[in-house]
């Protein structure tokens, strides 16, 4: 048995010195080992998504020559473990423009989808020949990120490359001489299909495309 002098704290033990620093530990490691679980679940979960990049095209053409003055955007489709995940960018169009997007691979067979800020989808599969999707938008509805996805065309899991053209031009450009027609029509928006397909009707017949490829 320990004696202690008078007015002299009594020590712990080396022992319990040893039990008190483990316990002194104990709550910060279990935080930090809690935290790095979270960062690395995030981690994994935020690796199978597919993300959208703002690309801004900044010409807005007059050139009759089809896809002239277009960015090319050189694109891949990665998919793994058998889940399909689309290509996704979010690129600029101006109100009332001619927006181009012309998916000009032939790797494989794909679908271009084209989401308009206000809701509108416009969605091709073979309108470029040769398994090549064509969207063309005369007369965009607002000035905005237009939410551009490439996928195969039964949205089947790919992997391969593919070239995506993206143009602005004035409106009734030749080319956006073969409007496409919406997918579907938010609540509300009929009256703006109406006034897309009275604009279609004065739209100038399509340019000839000097390579061909049309």
């Amino acid at each position: 048995m320990r004696r202690r002098r008078p007015g002299a704290a009594l020590l712990p033990a080396p022992a319990d010195r040893g039990r008190g620093l483990i316990r002194t530990l104990e709550t910060p490691l279990k935080s930090t080992l809690l935290a790095s679980t979270v960062l690395a679940t995030l981690a994994v979960f935020g690796a199978g998504q597919a993300a959208a990049t703002n690309l801004f095209n900044p010409t807005v053409s007059t050139t009759t020559v089809l896809d002239g003055t277009s960015i090319e955007l050189d694109g891949t489709l990665n998919d793994s473990l058998s889940n399909a995940q689309p290509w996704v960018a979010e690129l600029y169009i101006g109100a009332n423009e001619c927006a181009r997007f012309f998916v000009t691979t032939t790797a494989f067979d794909a679908k271009l989808t084209v989401i308009t800020p206000n809701g509108f989808v416009f969605r091709d599969d073979d309108s470029g020949g040769s398994l090549r999707p064509l969207v063309e938008i005369n007369g965009a509805p607002l000035a905005g990120w237009y939410t551009v996805q490439v996928s195969q065309f039964a949205g089947a899991p790919q992997n391969a490359n593919f070239a995506l053209k993206y143009g602005r031009y004035n409106f009734g450009n030749p080319n956006c001489g073969t409007p496409t027609q919406p997918f579907s029509v938010p609540n509300g928006g009929e009256s703006v299909a109406k006034e897309a397909q009275a604009v279609e009707a004065a739209t100038p017949a399509a340019a000839t495309d000097p390579s061909g490829a049309r």
